[in-house]
């Protein structure tokens, strides 16, 4: 058994920082593969099937108030999936983000 979960998954993400001539713009983009796998429940049990996911985030820096704005999602193409028999469909989940950081250069 596996203990519900895939035997096979692949991630790959790409980070570049400090980009341009100010160094302040940022991003990341990664790749989430998860093979198919049973899903075994005392009465139950279902194939969840293989999805991909890409990730996305982009981040700007504000170096006098030690701060930076990120904008990004998560499942950006809207791979429709689901994670677990009797769960929800997933989709795309999209965010801004303000981080405070005192130790940002």
């Amino acid at each position: 058994a596996q203990f519900n979960t895939p035997r096979y998954k692949a991630n790959v993400y790409l980070t570049a920082r400090e980009l341009l001539k100010n160094r302040r713009l940022g991003g990341t983009l990664g790749w989430r593969w998860i093979n198919a796998y049973l899903f075994e429940e005392p009465f139950h049990e279902r194939v969840i099937p293989t999805y991909q996911l890409v990730d996305l985030q982009i981040s700007y820096k504000f170096p006098k108030i030690k701060s930076q704005l990120r904008v990004g999602g998560q499942n950006i193409l809207n791979n429709r999936h689901v994670e677990v028999p009797g769960g929800p469909t997933l989709g795309a989940l999209y965010y801004v983000q303000w981080v405070y950081d005192p130790f940002l250069p």
